[in-house]
């Protein structure tokens, strides 16, 4: 153990023996983790097992048996950086690459022809069944990228899917999280910036509801699960990571992750800020706690009462918030746990000083 990066006071106790400042040891490298700064220049220095990297945390130092709350990506070494680049793009061309093209053709034939457009799905009024059935598989086709995205992440060695922390390894935060999500990444950015155009007299394309029988309920089911599982798996978990390895610095993460989530939603037009608001909400928090789970549920959740209201009115909602208002106690209890994990912390000493 004490070739590893200890937890313990002191730039030479934190580095070891055969560690150098450069972050190399000849063998016996210690898991990724948070560790002390070598270098003092912040509380906790992230090490991916075999390098210090340039992340750094002023949170307090975790017990051994505790998982950090967010683990940063370390840029690949060159050399990888291609396949990486080129695995991007294949997932990338199945989903949302198809989609863009679609929302860029449906804003165009809105503004031209000055009106609305129609709400997929677009059935087929002399055959409704044949109609039905093609549009249930259009709707699960985006699951490709989804499931290419974590064969890619498993066969490299990454985990699959717990290289993007979808996993049960912490429930408890996956649980205190989901409140919190919905709040600060939907309701507020969603609701918050489109009663700002409302106020800027801003008209959005509004999409035109469609009379068809009730058992097409079951396509806009269908289309809130895919939307939630793939988007998020695939723009918020997989696109970031990527990002991330090849060495792109914070801010062009963040704006090429936003840029992507806004191409396919562009048939909204002026109507695509308030989903530029929840894009960019949900990037600044998936990217200080790195779990997937609670993203994905509220996604689902959120689109399935969006596209179930022209078919069953307010209940839809009605359902979300019971579902969802318990969990504020959840969160309560999450919070009150850590603030008491504080006030019995020690006052003085390193320990303290960390935290």
């Amino acid at each position: 153990m004490a070739k590893w990066p200890l937890r313990c006071a002191g730039v030479g106790d934190v580095l070891g023996p055969g560690l150098t400042p450069q972050g190399r040891t000849p063998s016996g490298s210690p898991p990724p983790a948070w560790y002390r700064d070598p270098w003092s220049v912040a509380a906790l220095r992230w090490w991916d097992g075999q390098s210090w990297t340039a992340f750094t945390s002023p949170g307090h130092i975790r017990e051994e048996r505790e998982r950090p709350i967010a683990k940063p990506v370390s840029a690949v070494e060159p050399s990888k950086r291609c396949r990486l680049t080129i695995e991007l793009v294949i997932v990338l061309a199945i989903f949302p690459f198809p989609y863009v093209v679609n929302a860029l053709a449906v804003l165009i034939q809105a503004v031209v022809h000055e009106g609305t457009t129609g709400r997929f799905p677009l059935p087929i009024t002399s055959h409704l069944g044949l109609s039905f059935l093609i549009d249930v598989l259009l709707a699960l086709e985006p699951l490709a990228a989804a499931a290419l995205a974590l064969y890619l992440l498993s066969i490299s060695g990454e985990g699959g899917a717990r290289a993007v922390n979808l996993d049960r390894s912490d429930p408890r935060q996956d649980l205190a999280l989901l409140l919190p999500v919905f709040l600060l990444c939907f309701l507020v950015p969603e609701f918050g910036v489109s009663l700002v155009l409302h106020a800027a007299h801003v008209r959005a394309i509004t999409l035109t509801n469609q009379h068809l029988p009730g058992y097409y309920s079951v396509i806009g089911a269908a289309n809130s699960l895919v939307a939630g599982v793939v988007e998020e798996i695939v723009v918020l978990g997989y696109l970031v990571r990527r990002l991330e390895q090849l060495g792109l610095r914070p801010t062009a993460v963040v704006a090429i992750a936003l840029l992507v989530r806004i191409s396919y939603h562009v048939y909204y037009g002026w109507g695509v800020l308030p989903i530029a608001a929840w894009a960019l909400a949900s990037l600044l928090v998936y990217r200080r706690y790195r779990r997937l789970g609670p993203f994905i549920a509220v996604h689902v959740l959120w689109d399935l009462a969006l596209i179930l209201v022209p078919f069953f009115g307010g209940w839809p909602v009605a359902i979300e918030l019971v579902l969802l208002a318990p969990l504020t106690f959840v969160f309560w209890l999450m919070w009150r746990d850590r603030l008491a994990r504080l006030s019995s912390a020690p006052r003085s000493g390193p320990e303290w000083r960390a935290r």
